[in-house]
């Protein structure tokens, strides 16, 4: 999936922009909703079905590092409202619950070669 070619892109010492954006040309060069821009380097086009949206993949590699999510959930988690830590209390139980059900390890350290990136949470938020 493009999302997870982006995290790909994100471990590698080297990844850029412009390797992310190549490596998405070639996965899906003939995949019937996927346009390529060649005069364009860094962008793409995905055909939904409203319609072309194309993407320019400039910042994609920062904006998919950004811990602004894990910096809200810290300061939510240690809030001195009441009523707002009762909140982050209460979806931490439920994460934990829901890892339980699924198997897997509760508190799972965070690997430093797969990172919690933006594209990381969405995924797992859909599943």
């Amino acid at each position: 999936s493009i999302l997870s070619l982006l995290d790909e892109e994100c471990r590698l010492p080297r990844g850029s922009d412009n390797g992310f954006c190549q490596k998405l040309w070639k996965t899906f060069d003939k995949h019937p909703r996927f346009k390529i821009e060649p005069r364009k380097p860094t962008s793409f086009c995905i055909i939904h079905f409203a319609g072309n949206v194309s993407y320019d993949t400039a910042n994609f590699m920062d904006k998919n590092m950004d811990e602004l999510g894990e910096l809200l959930r810290q300061a939510l988690t240690s809030s001195g409202n009441k009523f707002v830590r009762h909140i982050m209390e209460l979806r931490s139980q439920r994460e934990a619950e829901a890892q339980l059900a699924s198997g897997a390890p509760v508190k799972a350290a965070r690997s430093k070669l797969k990172p919690n990136t933006v594209s990381a949470e969405f995924k797992r938020q859909l599943e």
